[in-house]
């Protein structure tokens, strides 16, 4: 109910809810609920808004709290955000790119092993859904915008080498 009210236009209400953002980031599993809520609550429009402000409030408590999180639950966002590129809402599969973006933004290619593989590899399996192609190439885009710096290093990422190798 709470996420469904985030974009209410009362102040009262816009206040409230940052308020009890606010508290819900002390939880430990507060990630873990928003992946759950964005991977999981039926796909239907009406709830389309509320797992997209899930997904929102999930990439940017990853942008700013990413290297306190526990392995457990960098792991669980990595297994489940991968389902959500072939949703079949746009906005939910922009959303999961953002995610898969900024996981990598934050804490580097190292830890999401063979992540890039897994996209292209998906992108070359001619059974791969269109929805599918078009979440992945969204993530891509976004990756290698976002970390082309970090791409580019040798720095046990596998340089520049790796990724034409594995983009090619």
């Amino acid at each position: 109910l709470m996420l469904s009210q985030t974009n209410s236009a009362s102040q009262e209400v816009q206040a409230e809810i940052y308020k009890k953002l606010d508290e819900f980031h002390k939880i430990h599993d507060f990630n873990n609920y928003l992946m759950y809520i964005f991977a999981h609550l039926e796909p239907t429009p009406t709830n389309t808004e509320i797992r997209m402000t899930a997904g929102i409030l999930l990439k940017n408590n990853l942008n700013q709290n990413y290297g306190q999180l526990d392995t457990i639950v960098k792991t669980f966002i990595q297994q489940k955000v991968l389902s959500c590129l072939g949703d079949e809402y746009e906005m939910i599969r922009k959303t999961a790119g953002s995610i898969i973006a900024a996981t990598i933004r934050v804490g580097g290619l190292p830890e999401w092993p063979n992540l890039m593989e897994s996209l292209v590899g998906a992108l070359n399996n001619p059974n791969t859904d269109a929805r599918y192609i078009d979440g992945i190439l969204c993530a891509l885009s976004m990756v290698t915008e976002d970390s082309a710096y970090h791409m580019c290093q040798s720095d046990g990422q596998g340089g520049p080498e790796r990724y034409a190798e594995v983009l090619n």
